[in-house]
């Protein structure tokens, strides 16, 4: 009698390991949504029901419970560059008190390529993408439940602006939003908003047309759970650092960054040294510069025109910032008086090359320096 051969069973799939960032993006080509892979193209997402550190909540209405991201894409990965405390739906008050008489607007989970750079209300003016380029679809709260279930659709230009919302209270949007897509903070909002303007489509056509996904946190997590914890994402706040703590995490970003690529940078890495300064300023949790961020004298323009103070030399610090003559070139000073300059060799394509404070007379002049205060 032969012994009866053990019945092999069938072993369970081998789960994958997802970040945030892999699990929104499956989610959203599940949903057939557009994903932007190309290089330095920004995923705008809005998570709702979800905190910035990628923790489900209970959606609780009125309070500052969402999520706003913005994902890009490096070496064919997704990583989260930015997430901020937002909210995608209307608060208490504007739900009450609604500017239309069908009811306060709540945005339909979904995709809209609807919004352009502008500015956001007369009241606190300031730099938002304004719903200027497509239509969305949102729900009118009649019954003023703060649901959208039995809600009437409606579709069309509405004001869907993405903005801030002035530093409220994390436990009460008020007045801050009639159905916006709004961050809580201002820094936080600045922050996303120099994110997009990195966003190369922007740089080349001022009037580029946004998108921006929203979609339910606890859908999300249904279907794709996250199995790897969620890297901290620096969106700190930097208005409570000093000047000098400011220079300390410009330095330190800097040397960290030594030696890194900046082929992906304008011109394969031959015109990368302010886009190499904006990575500094990334890693170091500090908002970018420039209108433009990959051309020097946009960067100068914002150093002049609030952010920057001019140092004399004798008075310059690591992580103090040198712009060449002619507004040319820009590095970071890496010791006491900027003797030493850390920028992008056009060369190599590499954030190596180290000069003296006037770039070894490479541009036919003195350089300038500045020390950012925010």
């Amino acid at each position: 009698m032969k012994t009866p051969q053990a019945v092999a069973m069938p072993q369970p799939p081998i789960a994958k390991s997802l970040t945030l960032a892999q699990c929104i993006i499956a989610y959203c080509e599940e949903k057939k949504y557009k994903i932007d892979r190309g290089v330095g193209e920004k995923n705008i997402i809005y998570v709702e029901g979800m905190y910035p550190e990628g923790k489900l909540n209970d959606d609780t209405f009125n309070v500052w419970n969402d999520a706003r991201l913005v994902i890009e894409f490096k070496k064919g990965t997704p990583e989260i560059l930015g997430a901020w405390e937002a909210t995608t739906e209307p608060g208490r008050y504007y739900t009450l008190q609604p500017l239309n008489l069908s009811g306060v607007a709540r945005i339909a989970f979904g995709q809209y390529q609807s919004w352009q750079v502008g500015t956001h209300n007369q009241a606190d003016p300031h730099e938002a993408l304004i719903q200027t380029g497509g239509s969305v679809t949102v729900y009118r709260d009649l019954n003023k439940d703060g649901l959208r279930i039995g809600d009437r659709i409606d579709t069309g230009y509405f004001g869907i602006n993405q903005t801030w919302g002035a530093d409220s209270p994390t436990s009460d949007i008020g007045a801050s939003s009639a159905g916006s897509l709004v961050g809580r903070t201002r820094e936080g909002h600045r922050q996303f908003m120099a994110l997009c303007k990195q966003d190369p489509r922007y740089i080349k056509n001022r009037d580029y047309i946004f998108q921006a996904t929203v979609i339910p946190g606890d859908d999300l997590f249904k279907r794709y759970p996250p199995t790897v914890a969620a890297k901290p994402v620096v969106t700190a706040t930097t208005d409570n650092l000093s000047p000098g703590q400011l220079n300390s995490a410009i330095a330190n970003a800097a040397i960290n960054l030594r030696g890194m690529s900046t082929a992906e940078g304008p011109d394969g890495g031959n015109n990368a040294c302010a886009w190499s300064i904006n990575r500094v300023l990334q890693k170091a949790g500090i908002a970018p510069l420039g209108e433009n961020p990959n051309y020097v004298p946009s960067l100068v323009d914002d150093l002049k025109g609030g952010r920057g103070q001019l140092i004399q030399g004798n008075e310059a610090k690591p992580g103090d910032l040198v712009i060449a003559h002619g507004e040319a070139h820009i590095g970071i000073g890496l010791d006491q008086g900027c003797a030493t300059v850390l920028s992008n060799s056009s060369s190599r394509a590499r954030f190596v090359w180290e000069s003296d404070t006037d770039f070894d007379g490479s541009y036919g002049g003195s350089s300038t320096i500045y020390r950012l205060l925010k």
